[in-house]
């Protein structure tokens, strides 16, 4: 499972690098306007009810300030405590990536070797062993292995959001794929991804690490 999934990240990565793009889509983004710099929402909480150990609890997640941690970081056990992901074992690492996934709550995320960050554009320097937090995947989509994601989204996004209604709250994307319903708008110090539904809909919102200059194509979580 983690093997096939980390060549799907490979391929299509929470977001081929042999296909060519025109420049505005270089990763740097240079107009405001094909960026999707628009006044987009700067709520990047995630918010839930947690029924674990028979209370409810509101919980409040950054999910955007939780980019770039590394394992054994204080901050990054607390958001792997908040998702009741398991923090004493790192996960296995596979062709760089390693996952971590509560089906039930509908999240995965997603960390990489920090000597393999060249196309992600890292807020600071890491030791070469760390493993660094990229990626938080919300599932808004029933499947075999999630369930879908019942709090409340981030950017004031709902998973009914047609493409029509997402481009009206968030602006522009900086690109969309041309082989998935996909959309990426970028932002200082992180990159959103949409992927849409068979019926236009929101199916998956991540978060990643800001998509870096050296990508020659677009990669999406």
């Amino acid at each position: 499972m983690i093997a096939t999934k980390a060549i799907a990240a490979a391929l299509f990565s929470v977001v081929a690098l042999a296909m060519p793009v025109p420049a505005q889509e270089d990763g740097l983004a240079p107009r405001a306007e094909a960026a999707g710099l628009t006044d987009m929402s700067e709520d990047t909480r995630l918010r839930f009810d947690d029924m674990r150990h028979g209370t409810h609890t509101r919980q409040e997640v950054d999910i955007v300030s939780a980019l770039g941690l590394t394992w054994g970081e204080p901050a990054l056990r607390d958001l792997l405590a908040s998702f009741d992901l398991p923090a004493d074992t790192p996960p296995d690492v596979s062709d760089g990536y390693a996952y971590l996934q509560n089906p039930s709550l509908g999240i995965e995320i997603t960390f990489k070797s920090a000597d393999e960050l060249a196309h992600w554009v890292p807020p600071r320097a890491y030791p070469k062993d760390a493993l660094v937090l990229i990626n938080i995947r919300i599932y808004g989509e029933a499947s075999e292995t999630f369930t879908p994601f019942a709090g409340d989204l981030p950017f004031g996004l709902r998973f009914a959001d047609s493409r029509q209604s997402l481009l009206a709250k968030l602006g522009a994307c900086a690109w969309e794929a041309d082989f998935m319903p996909q959309l990426r708008w970028d932002r200082n110090g992180y990159a959103l991804f949409v992927r849409l539904s068979d019926t236009d809909t929101i199916s998956r919102v991540a978060v990643n690490l800001p998509v870096g200059p050296k990508l020659r194509s677009k990669r999406g979580p």
